[in-house]
């Protein structure tokens, strides 16, 4: 066994002696190996700075999903209860009024989100309320709307500023 020990320890001495005389001649660069030591060290940092910025952007993207999803409800609510009132036959159903008062509401949205809220109800009611909003929002929420559904409420729209020319001109 001691015989294995001082073996071991010659090997050990031969390795170091090599190394040394590799570095003296300059074959072996340890300046550069230091460097990529501490540039891994420093990128290491770096990386746990990145992960935390990544993490307090994640926190803000959830609250925000978390507010857009709360909005949703809400404007899913108030669609329920206004078609669980129906007002009689003879009334009209909404004034411009409140169909402006509803745009509003799909103006602060993201016009993918309020295009799948829209694509839910009658075109007659999302003309009326596209006719309410600033034409850049409403043309947004139209490009969003499917294909089929933005023909109808287009048609729609042009039918009702056609008629309003037309009793322009009779007046």
């Amino acid at each position: 066994m001691k015989q294995t020990t001082r073996v071991l320890v010659v090997i050990i001495v031969i390795v170091l002696i090599a190394v040394v005389v590799a570095v003296a001649m300059g074959w072996v660069d340890v300046s550069r190996w230091v460097k990529v030591w501490s540039d891994q060290k420093i990128s290491g940092k770096n990386l746990q700075d990145e992960n935390k910025k990544l993490r307090e952007r994640l926190i803000l993207l959830e609250q925000q999903l978390e507010s857009e999803k709360e909005l949703r409800l809400q404007l899913e609510q108030e669609l329920a209860v206004s078609e669980q009132e129906k007002l009689p036959e003879g009334k009209e159903m909404l004034g411009e009024k409140e169909y402006r008062e509803l745009g509003n509401y799909y103006a602060g949205m993201k016009a993918p989100t309020a295009a799948a809220i829209l694509g839910k109800m009658a075109p007659g009611v999302v003309a009326e309320i596209l006719m309410g909003m600033d034409k850049e929002e409403a043309g947004e929420i139209l490009a969003a709307l499917e294909p089929e559904m933005a023909v109808q409420v287009t048609e729609m729209i042009a039918g009702s500023a056609a008629q309003d020319v037309a009793q322009e001109r009779d007046r």
